[in-house]
């Protein structure tokens, strides 16, 4: 059974929004930083001549980092992680695209927020090291204590809908990327309880932590296998 607690949103200069649900004592929170590039990307062609992949591609790199709960509790786990592209093409955030990622490699995880699914079918969202070297999802989950700082690459690419702006004369493309980062532990209370790192069993003592940053897209156009 999920228990969900209401949470509130507290908004910070830099356009940064932090999303965490009340505590009697400190949460952990995050730091987050985040950019998007547009990129050229594999096109193919389908049987009757169609362009199956869109191009170009879009790629989203990220650094996070895991405050721990101040207060002597042990660190939180990573439990997954998912990255959002969102447009407004109207007056409403919408999302264009999603990639999601845990130690199973799953297609959907499950958060406090609900379920969040992939819909980027042929995109990959990849932990990596400081060299931009790939690296495994425990490898990450030994980062959540002291300074150090999870990197992430998100590769969003099709076939996906055609990414709808409002047309702003003389600026460029502007993006909202969220961050979901679910946690298991590092907090004095739970915020849901749910199976949150996707091996079959529920965790009691999970919480979901959402950043966004506005980002416009660097039209770089760089090549992505």
């Amino acid at each position: 059974m999920r228990h969900l607690v209401n949470g509130t949103i507290a908004a910070t200069a830099g356009l940064l929004l932090v999303v965490t649900a009340p505590c009697a004592d400190a949460c952990p929170t995050l730091n987050l930083t985040t950019r998007i590039d547009a990129a050229t990307c594999c096109e193919r062609l389908g049987p009757g001549g169609e362009q199956i992949y869109a191009n170009p591609a879009f790629v989203v790199r990220g650094m996070l980092r895991i405050i721990p709960h101040p207060k002597g509790l042990p660190p939180p786990v990573l439990a997954n992680l998912a990255v959002e592209v969102q447009t407004r093409p109207d007056k409403e955030w919408t999302t264009q695209a999603r990639l999601v990622l845990n130690e199973y490699g799953a297609g959907s995880v499950e958060t406090c927020r609900g379920a969040l699914s992939q819909t980027a079918p042929d995109g990959r969202l990849m932990l990596v090291d400081e060299a931009s070297r790939t690296i495994s999802f425990q490898q990450a989950q030994a980062l959540t204590t002291g300074k150090n700082y999870i990197r992430f690459v998100g590769v969003f690419r099709g076939p996906l809908p055609p990414f709808e702006f409002v047309a702003e004369p003389g600026r460029s493309k502007r993006t909202r990327i969220r961050t979901f980062a679910t946690l298991i532990g590092g907090r004095a209370n739970a915020l849901c309880s749910v199976d949150a790192d996707g091996d079959g069993l529920v965790e009691t003592q999970v919480s979901t932590l959402l950043k966004a940053r506005y980002r416009r897209i660097e039209e770089h156009g760089l090549p992505i296998e």
